[in-house]
């Protein structure tokens, strides 16, 4: 083969790679707020769930359980809530009593500022909610807390107390529990303004096919696309192969 021929076959072969190349580096971007496993799978992470003081009676074919959260720290400045439930209380069954959402206060001392009547007949489930942090009156440590104190009498089908369910037939002592927040701080930093220059446009040099196939989509986590720009070098690759083809028939 003539040295200009070998000179431009290996123009093709070049042009071909380097249209070719991208697609092989090409990979989507994965989504914000998941992860790779060892597997090579997107996952999800799961939450851990709060600690929770459930307790369980029996008596003959009756099982009862009542369930409320353990004491835990929670200092995020909005809205949030719990969940306490009991299961196997029968339907013909009645709970009447309270459930007393309270702050803490100095030396121990509590303010109520929301309470919840319970009168219903079978299972309990009742959400609680809870302020934003920063409408919990600090003490003077800085401590910011809150008491749940319930009692909740079980009744039988016969309107007499179920004495062997919780304390005596009341569910809530032992059960109690806070949420509190330490060293809650209200200081808002003052925002700086600076004046804003409009920059002049400079030319900058396009990405490569490399730079595009391994930033993708660039930050937002959305899958990338495959570059298009190193396609235009295809059809001329081709061309030239077609053309040596031709040429070599011809001779």
């Amino acid at each position: 083969m003539m040295p200009r021929r070998k000179a431009i076959a290996a123009l093709v072969v070049g042009l071909l790679v380097s249209s070719l190349f991208p697609l092989l580096t090409w990979a989507e971007a994965p989504t914000p707020g998941t992860h790779l496993s060892a597997s090579g799978n997107l996952s999800t992470p799961t939450p851990t769930p709060r600690p929770r003081n459930t307790q369980s009676w029996t008596n003959g074919t009756i099982t009862i359980t009542f369930s409320t959260p353990e004491t835990y720290p929670q200092c995020i400045d909005e809205q949030t809530s719990d969940v306490i439930w009991t299961t196997g209380v029968p339907s013909n069954w009645s709970l009447v009593g309270y459930v007393s959402l309270q702050y803490v206060l100095d030396n121990g001392a509590r303010q109520e500022f929301q309470r919840i009547d319970v009168n219903q007949t079978g299972d309990l489930n009742l959400t609680l909610t809870y302020p934003p942090v920063s409408q919990w009156p600090p003490q003077s440590n800085g401590t910011r807390e809150v008491h749940v104190d319930l009692a909740i009498v079980v009744y039988d089908d016969q309107g007499l107390v179920a004495t062997w369910v919780g304390s005596n037939g009341t569910l809530g002592p032992g059960q109690d529990w806070n949420v509190f927040c330490i060293a809650w701080s209200t200081a808002t930093p003052t925002p700086t303004i600076t004046p804003v220059s409009t920059p002049s446009p400079t030319p900058t040099e396009p990405p490569t096919s490399v730079e595009l196939a391994r930033f993708g989509a660039g930050s937002t986590g959305a899958p990338s696309s495959p570059p298009t720009l190193p396609w235009l070098l295809l059809p001329a690759a081709l061309l030239l192969a077609g053309w040596l083809i031709r040429r070599r028939n011809l001779r």
